[in-house]
C-alpha cells in the first residue's frame, strides 16, 4: 500500500475535486483536476443505509439536492437515482476509485460507519 505521503515537495490536492472548478465530489470534477495536472485528490466518503460507500461531504441533502433527508437514511438504488449540479450522479467510491487509478485520495471518512465498507473495496480495485 502506498501512503499518502509518499512524496517529495510541495503536493496540490484538488479539495473536494476542485470544488471551485466544478461541481464539488462529482466525477466530473475529478477528470477536470486531473486534466490539469493534479494528482491528488481530497474527497469525503457517506454510506447508504444498505452500506455502499459514495462520494459526498455533506451528512444530509439539503445543501445540495434540496431534500431534508440524510444521506444514510437512503438506499444505494434511491441515491443512484438522485442528480446534483444538474444532471451529475453522485458517485460510488469504488467507481471513482477504477476510473482515476494513478490519482492519491485523501479520503475523509465522514462517520465511523464508513471506514468498514469502504476499506471492504471490490475485487476490481487494489486501492487499500
Amino acid at each position: 500500500m502506498k501512503t499518502y505521503l509518499d512524496y517529495k515537495g510541495l503536493a496540490v490536492l484538488a479539495h473536494r475535486g476542485g470544488a471551485d472548478e466544478s461541481p464539488e465530489n462529482t466525477l466530473e470534477s475529478f477528470e477536470y483536476s486531473t486534466s490539469v495536472g493534479c494528482k491528488f485528490i481530497e474527497t469525503d466518503v457517506q454510506v447508504s443505509s444498505d452500506g455502499v460507500p459514495y462520494i459526498f461531504h455533506d451528512d444530509d441533502l439539503k445543501r445540495i439536492c434540496n431534500i431534508d433527508r440524510k444521506f444514510d437514511s437512503l438506499s444505494s438504488k434511491e441515491i443512484d437515482q438522485l442528480r446534483i449540479f444538474g444532471d451529475h450522479k453522485i458517485p460510488k467510491l469504488i467507481d471513482a476509485l477504477n476510473e482515476f487509478p494513478s490519482t492519491s485520495f485523501q479520503i475523509d471518512f465522514k462517520t465511523n460507519e464508513v471506514v468498514d465498507p469502504a476499506l471492504k473495496g471490490d475485487s476490481r480495485c487494489r486501492c487499500f
